[in-house]
């Protein structure tokens, strides 16, 4: 009996030595497929944050968008004007304007001298009359030294060095020794009757073209005159 109960002693013995040694065996399994569980969540984690940290460094921050620069319209073209260019004379009358109108007013007659000199103006008298190959009475010219004995005064057109731009002496009224022995109904058309008229108004100048000593009408000039 007793050997018997020692048989199933040495088997009982046996079976838990057995169940131990699986015991012992399966927390080891566990222990390491713990460890093995911990080591891949770790390595998956290590991944994760490489794999932020190369997202955060391969996206650029969004530049600000370029201020558009305005573009600006191409300025408006100058107004063309309407009309023909005003003549190469213009500047010329009107200052010339303006000289006779400060004469007339009284002005010193010192400012005649100093406005030939400073627009090179050649002065002319009218030497008397002969007729032209056409048969009209016309004046002839010829020039004068002295600015308060001249009749005329004569603008060289800018370009065309023979061409003259003429206007009276604006020193002397305008009178009918002035409009028929001086030859100023040819050489312009006024207003003129009779009498002594101190404004002289320049609206068209005559046109002369000099050909060697002699000055010859290739226009005649306007004038407005007025007491």
């Amino acid at each position: 009996m007793f050997v018997g109960l020692s048989v199933a002693a040495i088997v009982l013995g046996l079976v838990s030595l057995v169940f131990a040694a699986y015991n012992v065996a399966m927390i080891r399994q566990l222990r390491g497929l713990k460890e093995r569980v911990d080591d891949l969540e770790a390595a998956v984690n290590l991944l994760n944050e490489e794999e932020e940290e190369e997202a955060e460094e391969e996206e650029e921050p969004e530049e600000a968008p370029e201020e558009e620069v305005p573009v600006e319209a191409d300025p408006p073209e100058a107004e063309k004007s309407s009309g023909p260019p005003p003549p190469v004379w213009q500047e010329f009358v009107d200052a010339y304007s303006k000289l006779a109108e400060e004469l007339a007013a009284g002005g010193d007659a010192a400012g005649a001298a100093g406005f030939v000199k400073d627009k090179e103006l050649s002065m002319l008298v009218c030497t008397g009359h002969s007729s032209d190959e056409e048969g009209k009475n016309m004046p002839n010219y010829s020039m004068e030294e002295g600015v308060d004995k001249s009749m005329y005064w004569a603008f060289p057109i800018p370009g065309r060095p023979l061409d003259y731009a003429i206007v009276p002496n604006p020193m002397h009224p305008y009178d009918d020794a002035m409009h028929t022995e001086n030859g100023m109904k040819e050489t312009f058309a006024s207003n003129f009757e009779s009498g002594s008229m101190k404004h002289i108004h320049v609206k068209v100048p005559a046109l002369f073209h000099k050909k060697g000593e002699n000055w010859e009408i290739a226009q005649p000039g306007v004038l407005q005159l007025s007491e």
